[in-house]
C-alpha cells in the first residue's frame, strides 16, 4: 500500500474526534466480492487470550457478531514487529483491523529495555526470580510481558480518551483498529509533507495527547515522528510496549523530557519553536492535577 499524505488541514478538537469516533474505513465489497463468499455457516470467532481483561465499548464501525477474518499479509515490519492487514467480514458487511506480530527474543532489539521494565508490577516471584537470573523462563516472561503491555495500555489511553488505535483483542498478536483504507495505511508523521499551518495543528494535537497521557501517569517513553501515525487530519499515537509509568519508574521524566523533545525537533525543521522546559512542566502539572 503505497504511503501519501493528508492534504487537509485539521481542526484538533473536530477532526480528531470525528476520526477517533468512526474512522474512515471505506466498504470494499464490490473489489473482493466480501458478501457473496459466505458458506451456510461462520466459524467461531476465536477466545480473546485478554478475555479477562475489560475492553471499551466496540465503536460502531467494529464488527463483533458472526465474522470471520481474512489476513492480507504484512503492510509495515519493524525491528520488534510486523503490522499484518486483517479483513474481518460478516454477512452484514466487513471492517478493516491490524494486528501486530511480536517477532521472537531474537529477533527483536529492544534497546535498554530494563529501563522500560522498572516499576511494572510482576506478581509471581518465582517469575521475578527467573527474569533476574536471566533463565529461559524469564525471557519468556519478558516477552510476553512486553506483548501484553501494549495492549493494556492501549486499554487505558483509548478510555482516557487519548487518540490511539482502538485496541479490539489479543489474538495471534495485538489486534487493532486499521487507521487507513483499502487503498493505502495510514503514513507516520515522518512520511508526511505539512503545509507550516498543518505541522502547527499536529503539534497542537500531539503535544496535547502528550500530557493527556502524563495525566493517567503514562509516559510513550520512545515517541517520534517514527511512530505517530496521520489520518484524516489527526495524529495517532502508535507503538506502545514500552510505555513507562510516571511515579512508578525512576526514568519516567527523562523518557517524558525526550518524547516531547523529538516532537519539539520535528516542529523546529518546519520553523516552529516549542518551550521543551514549558512543556514538560505542563505535562508534570497535568499528572499531579488529574493523576492516577
Amino acid at each position: 500500500m503505497p504511503h501519501t499524505h493528508t492534504q487537509d488541514p485539521i481542526d484538533n478538537g473536530g477532526a480528531a474526534a470525528k476520526a477517533r469516533a468512526l474512522p474512515d474505513i471505506k466498504q470494499v465489497a464490490a473489489r473482493r466480492a466480501m458478501r457473496s463468499d459466505f458458506g451456510p455457516s461462520l466459524p467461531a470467532a476465536p477466545r480473546s487470550e485478554f478475555a479477562a481483561f475489560d475492553r471499551p465499548e466496540a465503536p460502531d464501525w467494529l464488527i463483533t457478531e458472526d465474522y470471520y477474518e481474512v489476513d492480507h499479509g504484512p503492510i509495515k515490519s519493524g525491528k520488534e514487529a510486523t503490522v499484518n492487514l486483517v479483513e474481518r467480514r460478516s454477512p452484514n458487511g466487513s471492517c478493516l483491523l491490524a494486528r501486530k506480530v511480536y517477532k521472537s527474543e531474537s529477533e527483536r532489539s529492544f534497546r535498554r529495555d530494563q529501563i522500560y521494565r522498572e516499576g511494572r508490577k510482576i506478581r509471581s516471584s518465582r517469575t521475578r526470580r527467573a527474569i533476574e537470573l536471566g533463565t529461559q523462563t524469564g525471557r519468556n516472561a519478558m516477552r510476553s510481558e512486553w506483548r501484553h503491555t501494549e495492549y493494556l495500555y492501549l486499554v487505558k489511553l483509548w478510555e482516557a480518551g487519548v487518540t490511539v488505535p482502538y485496541p479490539v483483542a489479543f489474538e495471534g498478536g495485538l489486534l487493532m483498529q486499521y487507521l487507513g483504507n483499502e487503498e493505502r495505511s495510514a503514513p507516520r508523521l515522518y512520511e508526511t509533507k505539512p503545509t507550516r499551518d498543518q505541522a502547527a495543528a499536529l503539534g497542537d494535537q500531539i503535544l496535547l495527547e502528550i500530557r493527556k497521557m502524563a495525566g493517567e501517569g503514562v509516559v510513550h517513553g520512545d515517541l517520534s515522528a517514527y511512530n505517530i501515525l496521520v489520518w484524516e487530519g489527526a495524529a495517532w499515537i502508535i507503538d506502545l510496549p514500552q510505555a513507562v509509568e510516571l511515579g512508578h519508574n525512576a526514568h519516567a521524566p527523562e523518557l517524558l523530557r525526550r518524547d516531547i523533545q523529538n516532537v519539539a525537533r520535528f516542529l523546529e525543521r518546519r520553523g516552529l519553536a516549542v518551550d521543551l522546559e514549558e512543556e514538560f512542566a505542563s505535562c508534570m502539572s497535568e499528572l499531579y492535577t488529574t493523576g492516577p
